[in-house]
C-alpha cells in the first residue's frame, strides 16, 4: 500500500470522527429543539454509531417529547426493561452530554453529517457497481445514483422553489383590506407600546372585544367580526379580571369567539410558533369563524430567556411572528413597553419596529387619569387622530 493510500486512510478516519462528534451535538440539539432547520436530519444519514440514538430521539420527539428527560420518560414507556433499554440509555445519555446550540447556530455541523452519509453511499455503490461488473448485472440504476452523489446528492431534502410571476401578468393595485377600520390590517402585525400601567393591554383586549363581537370599536371604527385569541403571558388573573370586566359591562357579548391561552408561549423556542398556528387552526375550526386576531402579551414574556436588544434573537422572535401570520391569515399584535426613554419608543432592537405594519403608542401624563393612543407608524394606512380614553373600576 503506496502513501498515498494511508493519506487517504487517514482523511477518511478524520472525516468520519468529525461526523459522530457533530452528529452528537445536531442530537443534542435535537432533544432540547426538534428536528427543525439544518438539524432537520435524515435519520439514515447519521453514523451508524448513532443510528439507533437518531431513530429514538426523532420517535420521542413526534410523540411529545420536549427535552432529554422527555425522552428518558419516553424510552421507559416505550421499551421493555432489559440489556436493550438499558443500552439504548447509556447511549442517549451520552449524545445528551454533547454541548447544545439552537439549531439555525448549526449549519457547519450539519453540513459535515452530510459529507460523511455522501462519502460513505459513494462507498457502497462503488462495490455494487464492481459486483455486478464481475457478475454481468445491470447497472443503469447503481450508476443513475451514482451519478447523483457525486452532483452533491447527499441525502438533504431539497425544497420545493417558491412560487413566481412574470410582471406583465399582474395587473391593477392590490388593495390593503382592514378589519380595524383605518388601524389593523388583515394578516398583519403591530406593535402597541408604552410605559407600565398605562393601560395598553386594557386597550387591545378591549379592541379584541369589539373584534369578537362584530361591533364597531370606540363606536367609531368599523370592525369585521373574527375570532380573536388573547396569549396572556403577563397576570393570568389580570387577564380573567379584564375580561370579566368587558363581560360586565356588555362590551364582550355572551358567546362571542374569545379564546385565552394561559400556558408560555415563547418565540424563540423551536417549534412553538407552529404549535401556536396549530392552536389559531383549532380554534378558527371550533369557533367557524377566521381567527382575525392574536394578541401577544407582553413581547418580554414571549422572549423569556432572549435578549431584546440582541438582533439575532430579536430578528429570530420577528420570524416567528411571520411564521404565525402565514400560515393563518390572522394578524398579530404584541403587546410591548417603552425603554426608560420613552420617547425614544418602544424598547429593544429596530428589527421589530422595521418588521411591523402598524405601531400604536399608548401614554398618560403623570397624575392624570386619561390615557391617549397615537399611531406611530402605518405601513399601508393613512395615519389616524389620537384616541383619549380612561379606565372604569
Amino acid at each position: 500500500m503506496n502513501p498515498l493510500d494511508n493519506n487517504s486512510k487517514v482523511t477518511h478516519a478524520a472525516l468520519e470522527a468529525a461526523a459522530i462528534a457533530n452528529g452528537r451535538t445536531c442530537l443534542a440539539s435535537a432533544m432540547e429543539y426538534g428536528f427543525v432547520g439544518p438539524i432537520d436530519i435524515s435519520t439514515e444519514a447519521f453514523h451508524p454509531e448513532l443510528l439507533p440514538v437518531a431513530r429514538f430521539v426523532r420517535a420521542a420527539r413526534e410523540s411529545g417529547a420536549r427535552e432529554y428527560a422527555d425522552v428518558l420518560l419516553y424510552l421507559v414507556q416505550s421499551t421493555d426493561p432489559g440489556e436493550a433499554q438499558d443500552l439504548l440509555r447509556s447511549k442517549i445519555a451520552d449524545v445528551a452530554e454533547a454541548p447544545h446550540y439552537r439549531p439555525e447556530a448549526l449549519q457547519a455541523s450539519a453540513a459535515v453529517v452530510y459529507q460523511h452519509y455522501a462519502f460513505k453511499r459513494r462507498q457502497h455503490l462503488l462495490w455494487r457497481l464492481n459486483k455486478a461488473n464481475d457478475e454481468g448485472e445491470p447497472i443503469d440504476e447503481i450508476l443513475r445514483q451514482l451519478g447523483e452523489v457525486e452532483a452533491g446528492g447527499d441525502g438533504r431534502k431539497h425544497p420545493k422553489p417558491f412560487e413566481f410571476f412574470q410582471a406583465d401578468h399582474l395587473d391593477g393595485t392590490s388593495e390593503v383590506m382592514d378589519f380595524v377600520e383605518g388601524l389593523l390590517t388583515e394578516g398583519g402585525a403591530s406593535v402597541i407600546y408604552g410605559p407600565s400601567n398605562c393601560g395598553k393591554s386594557f386597550w387591545i383586549v378591549d379592541l379584541g372585544a369589539s373584534v369578537a363581537s362584530g361591533t364597531d370599536f370606540r363606536d367609531e371604527l368599523e370592525v369585521e367580526q373574527g375570532a380573536v385569541v388573547y396569549v396572556a403571558l403577563e397576570g393570568a388573573s389580570g387577564a380573567r379580571n379584564r375580561i370579566s370586566a368587558l363581560k360586565q359591562a356588555g362590551r364582550l357579548k355572551p358567546g362571542a369567539p374569545f379564546f385565552l391561552i394561559f400556558e408560555a408561549v415563547s418565540l424563540l423556542e423551536a417549534g412553538h410558533a407552529d404549535r401556536l398556528a396549530e392552536t389559531i387552526t383549532k380554534i378558527s375550526e371550533e369557533a367557524g369563524l377566521k381567527v382575525r386576531l392574536v394578541i401577544l402579551d407582553t413581547m418580554a414574556r414571549a422572549m423569556a430567556g432572549g435578549d431584546e436588544n440582541s438582533g439575532q434573537d430579536m430578528t429570530a422572535a420577528v420570524k416567528s411572528i411571520d411564521a404565525i401570520r402565514s400560515s393563518t391569515g390572522a394578524h398579530v399584535a404584541i403587546v410591548h413597553h417603552c425603554g426608560k426613554d420613552e420617547a425614544r419608543g418602544a424598547r429593544g432592537h429596530s428589527s421589530l419596529r422595521a418588521a411591523v405594519d402598524t405601531e400604536i403608542e399608548v401614554s398618560r401624563s403623570l397624575g392624570e387619569s386619561v390615557s391617549t393612543v397615537r399611531v406611530t407608524k402605518q405601513r399601508d394606512l393613512q395615519v389616524g387622530s389620537a384616541m383619549p380614553f380612561s379606565l372604569e373600576v
